[in-house]
């Protein structure tokens, strides 16, 4: 195996997709999946990891426990190794039966989260880099292969089955390094054949590693360069190049070891079928999956009817929907049909992977793609549901915050129902300001960042000039504006726009769409009474449970 011509072609695919394939390293690094966790710019944490090793000859276990974890980097609220390991301090430190109960949940919840989310989001990662080593164009919307296929489940369950087993063997140590490479394809097998079962894909990947596991230390031991930068600079450099590269390299060394195996016909081997997913297919193949794309594009030609005046300035420069829900339907229907089909006819000309030569593909897929299309005109019943949505996930964020870190549930935020409208506000400024900015990507998250600090700078603002109190207080950070907002946090706030815009807005709003408008308009109804009622009442008895006691408390909003 050439390990230099393995990298240089993985440096060409890294170079032609760098934007697409950074980012979804990025995004598995903030949201805990893998990779080294990402610096935090609170001095709190600095300050706290050092007092933990001052501390280790007088504070027993939990010092000890503390440190090592601050030590590794594992503190961030994004960590399922701390989270369980807080919720579990939580239970053997309190006789507090309602801290108990909450302690499991947040270890049930945690567990869930990590194995439904997190860990399958290492072969989605997997699979966007085998077809980008294959193919010029990526659509983003493939990210949701797993649920076109309907083997979310299925592969989240195979995924966690190997991880049993190699968290068995590193009970042995040497064993932990051994199966580590000898299950080091799993996820790629699971990406190419979602359909395996965790047995299979293990066997799978021990036949395919038989004899090529020092090859793939010693690939690992070529890179320590590149670990070292990483850890020197907080994980910057895996940001901006180093995780997106060696994971291109392995995605590169998974081919080639596949084809050698598929020449040897070892056991099982003919369960790797995605044959598309390594080789281009031939015109005639393509124009037989194709042959819908000339319907399409007479359909399009027929029942499109562009939109004038306010309404087109409405649905264009700003995601909002004026006309009537019939119109919108024909609207929205044809700008997803015609997204579908530039995809289609990528696929078609061989730049992109063909998704119906898959074999997990279904006929009712056809359009799926374009149905997940982020270009929207949202209704107004819909952007007011979005509106919420915010508000109550943002909520649930900032008591997770205080649940993880004091152990106590805490009712976050001024208002005293379970929402935070600071968050849905930012949510619906990113959706409709941005509108024009949704095709490039990176100045649409630099607008995005400018609209959440906005919006944290004047609520922080409005608070202490009605209350004279602080819900939360960043300056402790080595970036922050008065302790009213930092970079890290803004970054994060300006990261989860772009994820909510981008991937679950789209299948929000195409569910919602298929709700009966009526019913929509009564939940609407009652959320906006009762949003009202709950924010007459707290402008004159504001909830303080939150509040912070003094400036630069121990009591950190990590998630914004």
């Amino acid at each position: 195996m050439d390990r230099r011509q393995l990298k240089q072609t993985a440096k060409k695919t890294l170079k032609q997709h760098y934007l697409l394939l950074t980012a979804l390293c990025f995004t598995a690094a903030i949201l805990g999946a893998e990779f080294l966790s990402l610096p935090t710019t609170d001095k709190l944490y600095y300050q706290s990891l050092i007092e933990s090793f001052q501390n280790i000859s007088t504070s027993g276990f939990k010092a000890i426990s503390m440190a090592f974890y601050s030590l590794i980097g594992a503190s961030s609220s994004s960590s399922i190794s701390t989270q369980v390991y807080y919720h579990i301090l939580g239970m053997f430190s309190s006789r507090n039966i309602w801290v108990i109960l909450s302690s499991l949940a947040g270890i049930l919840g945690s567990l869930l989260v990590c194995i439904f989310f997190k860990q399958t989001l290492c072969i989605i990662l997997r699979r966007m880099f085998l077809e980008a080593r294959s193919y010029e164009k990526v659509p983003v919307q493939h990210v949701f292969f797993l649920n076109a296929a309907k083997k979310w489940f299925r592969a989240s369950i195979a995924l966690l089955r190997t991880s049993i087993y190699y968290l068995l063997w590193c009970l042995t140590i040497v064993g932990g390094v051994i199966k580590h490479y000898s299950y080091l394809f799993v996820p790629y097998i699971l990406a190419e054949n979602p359909n395996m079962s965790g047995e299979q894909a293990v066997r799978l990947s021990r036949d395919m590693m038989n004899g090529h596991k020092k090859e793939a230390f010693f690939i690992d031991l070529s890179m320590i360069g590149w670990h070292l930068l990483n850890l020197l600079t907080f994980g910057l450099a895996g940001i901006f190049y180093v995780n997106a590269y060696q994971t291109s390299v392995f995605a590169e060394y998974y081919a080639a070891i596949r084809a050698e195996e598929k020449e040897e016909q070892i056991a099982n081997i003919d369960l790797l079928n995605d044959t598309y997913l390594f080789a281009k297919a031939d015109s005639d193949t393509l124009a037989a999956a194709y042959k819908t794309v000339k319907m399409d594009t007479m359909y399009i030609r027929d029942t499109k009817e562009p939109l004038q005046g306010a309404r087109r300035f409405f649905a264009e420069a700003l995601s909002i929907w004026t006309g009537n829900h019939k119109q919108r339907k024909v609207y929205q229907g044809v700008s997803n049909l015609s997204y579908q089909l530039s995809l289609d006819q990528d696929a078609l000309d061989g730049r992109q992977y063909p998704s119906r030569l898959s074999p997990s593909y279904t006929k009712e897929n056809i359009h799926y793609d374009g149905n997940l299309n982020e270009q929207r005109a949202y209704t107004a019943e819909n952007l007011i549901l979005i509106f919420f949505i915010g508000s109550v996930l943002g909520w649930i964020f900032k008591c997770l915050d205080y649940l993880v870190f004091t152990n106590a549930c805490v009712n976050a935020g001024m208002f005293h129902g379970p929402w935070v409208p600071m968050y849905g506000l930012m949510g619906i400024l990113c959706v409709t300001l941005l509108t024009k900015l949704r095709k490039k990507p990176v100045a649409e998250f630099i607008g995005c960042l400018i609209i959440a600090a906005a919006v944290l700078l004047c609520s922080s603002y409005y608070l202490q000039a009605m209350y004279g109190m602080a819900w939360w207080d960043f300056s402790t950070h080595i970036i922050s504006f008065g302790g009213r907002v930092s970079l890290q946090n803004t970054i994060y706030s300006a990261f989860v726009c772009m994820f909510f815009i981008h991937f679950i807005l789209p299948a929000l709003d195409q569910w919602l769409s298929r709700r009966k408008t009526g019913i929509l308009y009564i939940i609407d109804a009652i959320l906006i009474v009762l949003l009202i009622i709950d924010a007459v009442y707290s402008f004159t008895n504001p909830n303080t449970a939150g509040v912070l006691k003094e400036t630069g408390a121990v009591i950190q909003s990590l998630i914004l």
